[in-house]
């Protein structure tokens, strides 16, 4: 039972990160950029977000449509925005690990008070 419910408070948490994200993504949406230049040095002209993901973005412009990973946005593209739920996961799976092992400890230490009140 203890178990289920740390899952279920996972899963919860993790709702809960992935709802922001589809929010702060839905405001990329019609974003546009007269010009926008990647850390690989290819600039897009008259550029238009039509998609975002995990991966990145589609973006119209000029020349066509491209998809361009988070990795290789400058800082004109608000990365830090994005970047942060990769944190926030990874600050959630710290936490289920973290309170498994005191899970365990009061389980462990409720065993031995009970073994010692039945002994007396």
């Amino acid at each position: 039972a203890d178990s289920l419910e740390l899952q279920a408070l996972y899963a919860h948490k993790l709702e809960k990160i992935k709802r922001q994200q589809r929010f702060i993504w839905s405001g990329y949406i019609d974003k546009e950029y007269n010009s926008l230049t990647t850390t690989d040095g290819k600039t897009y002209t008259k550029g238009k977000v039509i998609g975002v993901d995990a991966t990145g973005i589609a973006l119209q412009h000029q020349n066509g449509i491209s998809r361009i990973p988070f990795a290789l946005f400058g800082a004109q593209t608000e990365k830090k925005t994005i970047g942060d739920f990769e944190k926030q996961i990874e600050s959630l799976k710290r936490w289920q690990h973290i309170e498994e092992e005191e899970r365990k400890i009061i389980r462990n230490q409720a065993k031995i008070d009970a073994e010692a009140e039945f002994e007396n």
